[in-house]
């Protein structure tokens, strides 16, 4: 399974709450953008996989849900020191 890594993201807010931001869009370093859904159907089937770089902590992205706000599986990526998300402290966009 190829490896992938992620730079960017565009947010959608979810629900609208505040506190319930989702990944709408994975940017790559290879200059892909990969919808959310799309990414979410990757790692399930094991097509792709994909892992955010933050502070020289590599986390792996994950599935997870459904959120309690609106139902759906979401994307997050957790390190194993800080269990922070990780995903969506990357910039919005690609650079």
């Amino acid at each position: 399974m190829l490896q992938h890594r992620v730079i960017g993201i565009e947010r959608d807010e979810g629900s609208g709450d505040p506190r319930d931001p989702h990944v709408a869009v994975l940017c790559l370093e290879d200059g892909r953008r990969i919808p959310g859904l799309r990414a979410i159907s990757n790692i399930r089937y094991g097509v792709e996989a994909y892992h955010t770089e933050v502070d020289g902590r590599i986390a792996k992205v994950r599935v997870v849900g459904p959120c309690s706000s609106c139902g759906m599986d979401y994307l997050r990526a957790e390190d194993e020191m800080t269990f922070k998300d990780t995903l969506l402290t990357l910039p919005d966009g690609a650079p």
